[in-house]
């Protein structure tokens, strides 16, 4: 009995520590969600899928961090937006589609914040505006434009307080 006292908080805890599939079910056939758990921690590729089994959003977990690149979907198949994550701050380029395929908006981050250039389309797929961002801030002159393309107005921003 003292040797079973001592053994189960052993193998509690090696059980703890390994590596587990994780899932759940939508319905008796469908995966809703599946990954693995270290510690119970996220620690793997991750995907999440709609109730026909197509994904909604595919990403990796590193020590419960979204890390690289994350994909995620509309229910018609078309990617809904691209980027990538480091230690749980979007990161570099991120894309974004409307529904109908065409490009939505497109921006860079930079430790989570939007940076630099960014630009929204409208779903027919003309330029609707653009500008820069600074510190996660609109910054300088931001242009706009109707969903016929033709030139709508131009603001002025410094460090997100409207100037003009």
């Amino acid at each position: 009995m003292k040797t079973l006292l001592t053994l189960l908080p052993m193998a509690l805890l090696w059980m703890s520590c390994e590596k587990r599939p994780t899932s759940a079910m939508i319905n008796e056939t469908t995966i809703e969600y599946e990954g693995f758990l270290t510690n119970r921690i996220a620690d793997s590729t991750w995907r999440w899928n709609f109730e026909d089994g197509s994904p909604r959003v595919t990403g990796e977990y590193v020590n419960g961090s979204q890390e690289g690149p994350w994909i995620y979907y509309w229910e018609n198949g078309n990617m809904k937006a691209e980027g990538n994550f480091s230690d749980n701050h979007q990161e570099g380029l991120w894309t974004w589609w409307h529904e109908n395929g065409k490009k939505y908006k497109q921006g860079t981050y930079e430790n989570g914040r939007k940076t630099g250039e960014w630009t929204v389309w409208w779903n027919n797929g003309t330029k609707g505006e653009s500008g820069q961002y600074k510190e996660g801030k609109w910054h300088g002159i931001w242009t706009y434009w109707n969903p016929d393309g033709k030139f709508d107005r131009e603001e002025t921003w410094n460090n997100g307080n409207f100037v003009r």
